[in-house]
């Protein structure tokens, strides 16, 4: 449970960086050339590896302070069947949001929308999934208790 809601956080602060990052892109017209899609993916490839990283820090820093208050020296990272369930509960979750926002894309685009509209609802559809999917799995822990 720690380590999804570090990952949940590490997933918000992400996706506050993302919308700062847009809206100053969109601001200075970065995004509105012929070369906005290319603009927009170097930007995103970044978001990745950053990220990552976030999450990793993030479930690092919640076990190392939840080590310091329990007076524990050597967590325990032992995964058992509830654990996996709950995992693929979140799965399940991320699975259905992500794939509803890519097909949703599609349907953009057949429809005529703006590539670059259409991918940064998608690259939203897949970090909404994530954090919907973390939600989740916190939820069935608080629920399984």
């Amino acid at each position: 449970e720690r380590n999804t809601i570090a990952s949940l956080i590490a997933g918000l602060l992400v996706n506050i960086y993302v919308i700062t990052k847009l809206a100053n892109m969109f601001e200075d017209g970065r995004l509105s050339g012929p070369d906005a899609l290319m603009v927009w993916a170097r930007a995103m490839l970044w978001v990745i590896p950053v990220g990552i990283l976030t999450v990793i820090v993030c479930v690092i820093l919640a076990n190392i302070i939840a080590a310091i208050i329990a007076n524990e020296p050597k967590p325990t990272f032992i995964v058992d069947e509830r654990d996996r369930a709950i995992q693929n509960i979140g799965l399940r979750f991320t699975a259905v949001v992500t794939s509803i926002g890519f097909i949703g894309g599609m349907v953009g685009l057949a429809a005529g929308a703006q590539p670059l509209y259409v991918l940064i609802g998608m690259f939203f559809a897949f970090s909404v999934g994530d954090l919907i999917g973390n939600f989740a799995k916190i939820v069935k822990y608080r629920v399984d208790g």
